[in-house]
């Protein structure tokens, strides 16, 4: 009993005697910056960097090219039939329609997936839609329908030239737009 008085009360003066903590401030502080570019030191001596040559042989230069990156995507090798699936825009079959969907500069359909809210909330998007946007609304609506049995709610944007449609139709759609010839 004696013992447990003691550590008790030594719990007590070690409580006694400790510093309260610092008043808080408000707004708290921003901390400080250390260093700025105005206090950074000039270089003046540059013989210490990398030295380098401009190249005017062409024949020099092909070798650089190779590594640089590309800036744009290399033409289409026209083939019978792609080993991942993929197939070229059919402009035969698209001339005669009163709207125009553009590919991608990768040369893909460009139909998007966004999930929101915790995949929750999914909505199909066509992008760089031309012509009659409508008509193609009405069109894929309708496809969606009569495919799924159910209503589809769908929303033109006629500025941005994109359609939504609530739901996951990723695949529908692309598969829509490539027996259109897109």
């Amino acid at each position: 009993m004696a013992s447990a008085l003691r550590r008790l009360g030594a719990a007590r003066a070690s409580l006694a005697f400790r510093t309260p903590p610092p008043p808080l401030s408000f707004p708290p502080k921003q901390p400080t910056r250390l260093g700025s570019y105005k206090k950074s030191p000039v270089v003046k001596n540059l013989t210490g960097f990398t030295d380098f040559e401009t190249i005017h042989r062409p024949e020099e230069w092909s070798h650089v090219e190779s590594l640089l990156f590309r800036r744009t995507v290399p033409p289409l090798i026209p083939k019978e039939k792609y080993p991942s699936g993929w197939s070229p825009p059919k402009s035969s079959r698209t001339s005669n329609l009163p709207y125009f969907v553009e590919r991608s500069c990768n040369h893909m359909i460009p139909v998007y997936l966004n999930i929101d809210f915790i995949g929750m909330r999914k909505i199909t998007k066509v992008k760089h839609v031309m012509g009659d946007i409508q008509l193609l609304e009405t069109e894929i609506r309708e496809h969606l329908e009569t495919k799924n049995r159910r209503i589809v709610a769908t929303c033109i944007n006629e500025c941005g030239g994109s359609i939504r449609i609530k739901g996951d139709f990723l695949l529908d759609v692309k598969n829509f737009l490539e027996k259109k010839g897109f």
